[in-house]
């Protein structure tokens, strides 16, 4: 229904008269005092609410009316208030208490009562407001749930000189990566890699971290404004009190605690975005981590386990989910934890994690049925499913570890980089490394690639050198040596084809010229298999080449000495007798 006026039992109740000496900062009449009294029984125009709301239909459907939800109460959804003051005095707070509970201010309807207070801190820090707020809710079965919140609200944007120099790096670094991610979409731009580089991960995580930063700031910046009307109201509040103006003429003390319990409501919400916005930095900070051989080992793995674990979470979550329901019908009625389902998920988590559990309260009642139900959670959830996850991450572990090989330590790459920042004056950049090196040929000995840069620095060339050669070993040593064979065999399988069908056209005299493999683009598959075949066989040759050598040596000396000489390590010849070859 829709009503305006007052509600409230009429009885008869004597309000006494003000005394002089209750306020210093004034006199009170008996109709002001009245009015005092009777202002929680009317609807407050201060709130915004224009009628009354009673309760004539069922409580499921009452939260869909104004000020009818558990938070209602805050800010405008207030219908009927009560303000007390801290300079009211004892006797007039019992008998306005008195006069409400005689009136019936909580009646059969009363769905909600909602208790603020607005503390001011200034011995711990900044000075802040402490926003405190008691939801009390009745049921029609007569219980009463609670719900308790604070709040704070610094007064102050920045507690020194430390926090302004940190506010001032995050602002100063936050637009230097957004002045870089541009510069970076407009090179791609320009060559036309825009498109890929958008469907990357990468560029999602780096515009969210953006977006959000930026977010966070302006937030702190309209937060700050706000500060300043806040100040000014508690200005006015703590000079109204130290005058000691009656609380029946001091209008002040209830707009005070609406605002701030509304800002320091804003600011708790901030703070949890500010908290999730760090969790956004940890999984950048991850993918940074990549520049370090060693620490991508840990990235590679998560981000190769990743899918195996998703799909391992399509059969561990609907379990979970079974034995929380299941759960609920068996432990719910006596057992808080399994109360409802969301409790239930919790409570198997922090079993599924601790492998711990309250044995004698669960067996209570239904002692084989609660075994049954304990013993299969343990053995098919805690031991084998979450030992199923280590298992998987750690068969990725082991593969990324090898195919690393043996990489720069985190303690070489800081050497590198005090290297590099101590001879900056003429270290040559990557870039300008990479654009010299992409009409360079493929195989390169030390002296051809000292020849392309003769200003290069010996300690420069001999790190990427190392690093050259290092990669190599790793390639050969690792899972990579495999693919390359299986390509080599492969490219000779599909030679030998060529050769065989060659033949039979000659054999037919049907062959055909095919095309000069000479003539190929550096592109081509078929050049760059050509190349690989010419690298072996000319290792091959040194190699022979090398065995010839070692084969005339021995000969030359069997000459000298005879056949089964032998020498001590000194070079001398100690005793001659039949060699034995195995």
């Amino acid at each position: 229904t829709s009503d305006i006026s007052d509600f409230g039992v009429d009885v008869p109740f004597v309000i006494s008269a003000p005394e002089d000496s209750n306020y210093a900062g004034g006199n009170v009449t008996l109709e002001e005092k009245i009015e005092f009294f009777q202002r929680p029984f009317k609807v407050s125009e201060e709130t915004g609410a224009s009628s009354r709301r009673l309760r004539i239909m069922l409580p499921t459907f009452q939260d869909r009316l104004s000020g009818g939800s558990l938070s209602a109460g805050i800010g405008k959804d207030i219908t009927f208030s009560a303000a007390f003051y801290p300079n009211m005095p004892y006797d007039e707070i019992q008998e306005r208490l008195n006069y409400m509970y005689q009136r019936q201010w909580i009646d059969k309807q009363t769905k909600h009562i909602n208790f603020f207070a607005t503390f001011l801190n200034v011995e711990m820090g900044r000075p802040r407001l402490q926003s405190f707020s008691l939801t009390l809710s009745f049921a029609r079965s007569g219980d009463v749930f609670r719900k308790l919140r604070t709040d704070t609200i610094f007064l102050s944007f920045w507690s020194g000189a430390t926090s302004m120099a940190a506010d001032a790096a995050y602002f100063v670094l936050l637009m230097i990566v957004t002045v870089l991610e541009i510069r970076d979409i407009y090179k791609l731009q320009q060559k036309r890699k825009l498109s890929s580089y958008i469907r990357t991960g990468w560029f999602l995580l780096q515009w969210v971290t953006i977006l959000v930063g930026w977010g966070i700031i302006l937030m702190y910046q309209y937060l700050n404004l706000a500060l300043g009307s806040l100040q000014d109201d508690l200005d006015a509040l703590v000079d109204a009190q130290s005058a000691d103006i009656p609380a029946e003429t001091n209008l002040l003390g209830g707009s005070f605690i609406d605002n701030t319990s509304t800002w320091a409501y804003n600011a708790t919400y901030l703070a949890i975005v500010v908290a999730q916005f760090h969790l956004l930095l940890m999984m950048r900070f991850f993918v940074a981590f990549r520049a370090q051989p060693r620490l991508g080992v840990v990235v590679n793995t998560l981000e190769a386990c990743m899918l195996d674990i998703l799909h391992f979470l399509v059969i561990l979550f609907p379990s979970g989910i079974a034995y929380a329901i299941s759960g609920c019908f068996v432990f719910g009625k006596r057992l808080e934890e399994f109360s409802d389902i969301k409790s239930a998920i919790g409570y198997c988590f922090k079993i599924l994690v601790e492998t711990e559990y309250d044995w004698p309260e669960l067996s209570e009642e239904h002692y084989w049925t609660t075994g049954l139900w304990v013993w299969s959670f343990m053995v098919f959830l805690a031991m084998l499913m979450l030992n199923m996850v280590l298992a998987i991450v750690l068969d990725v572990y082991s593969e990324q570890r090898k195919s690393a090989g043996k990489s720069e330590s985190i303690t070489e790459t800081i050497m590198s980089i005090w290297t590099i920042f101590r001879n900056r004056e003429r270290w040559l950049g990557t870039r300008k490394i990479m654009d010299v090196m992409k009409d360079a040929p493929r195989m390169l000995t030390k002296t051809e690639f000292l020849e392309l840069f003769p200003t290069m620095l010996e300690k420069q060339s001999s790190i990427i050198i190392e690093s050259c050669q290092l990669t190599a070993q790793n390639i050969h040593a690792g899972p990579e040596q495999m693919k390359h064979t299986m390509r080599m065999a492969m490219a000779l399988k599909v030679a030998m084809d060529d050769v065989g069908e060659a033949v039979d056209q000659l054999d037919g005299g049907t062959y055909q010229n095919q095309e000069n493999l000479s003539q190929l683009s550096d592109e081509h598959w078929a050049y760059q298999i050509q190349k690989e075949l010419t690298m072996q066989n000319h290792d091959m040759m040194n190699l022979q080449w090398q065995l010839q050598q070692l084969n005339w040596q021995w000969q030359a000396m069997e000459l000298a000495h005879g056949k089964g000489a032998v020498f001590n390590m000194n070079g001398e010849e100690m005793k001659k007798e039949p060699l034995k070859v195995l």
